[in-house]
């Protein structure tokens, strides 16, 4: 139900992030690279934690 009253405001976020990455396509390249391992860094966090 909260996603729902959201619709308006990621609408308009996802725009504006596709307008953006029109306008600096290296910008999302080093983003999405940095999302990469950020997301390694976690999992890894995770699977020490659950070893212990």
């Amino acid at each position: 139900m909260r996603v729902l009253s959201l619709c308006c405001y990621l609408i308009a976020g996802t725009s504006r992030l596709a307008l953006y990455n029109v306008r600096h396509p290296s910008r999302l390249g080093r983003w999405a690279k940095r999302s990469v391992g950020i997301l390694g860094a976690v999992k890894m966090v995770r699977k020490a934690l659950e070893s212990r």
